[in-house]
């Protein structure tokens, strides 16, 4: 699921002044998250991530992570605006979303890029203290 996996994500979230989703380790957020809380859907994501890979080979003869990024995009939207797959993307969004601006103690956003990013500061207001 690896490589996949950081290959679908980095769709979502690509690389700019800040990394993306995989350089800020969402896909290490997923897993665990996949592994602990959201046990139930480990399968459903699974089947989407090789539905995925499946149709990219079927349409192109390579597999997803090999292709340009414009033909993963038009997959993914694909698997978006499909009726047995939206559930899945939008899972795969949220939890992507969420692994990058996470605290790290959750496994993803190692450094707070995505802090630094939007200029959070892990901190209590003034005043509170």
């Amino acid at each position: 699921m690896c490589e996949l996996l950081r290959a679908v994500i980095d769709c979502i979230i690509p690389a700019d002044d800040y990394p993306s989703a995989s350089q800020n380790r969402v896909d290490v957020y997923i897993e665990r998250i996949l592994q602990n809380e959201l046990q139930e859907w480990q399968d459903k994501f699974q089947a989407g991530l090789d539905e995925l890979e499946a149709d990219a080979k079927r349409t192109t003869g390579q597999g997803f992570a090999a292709l340009p990024p414009q033909r993963q995009n038009a997959l993914l939207a694909a698997m978006e605006h499909d009726a047995a797959w939206s559930e899945w993307f939008a899972m795969l969004v949220q939890l992507t979303n969420e692994g990058y601006y996470a605290d790290r103690s959750n496994g993803g956003n190692p450094d707070h890029a995505s802090w630094d990013m939007i200029g959070y500061e892990p901190r209590l207001p003034p005043g509170l203290i």
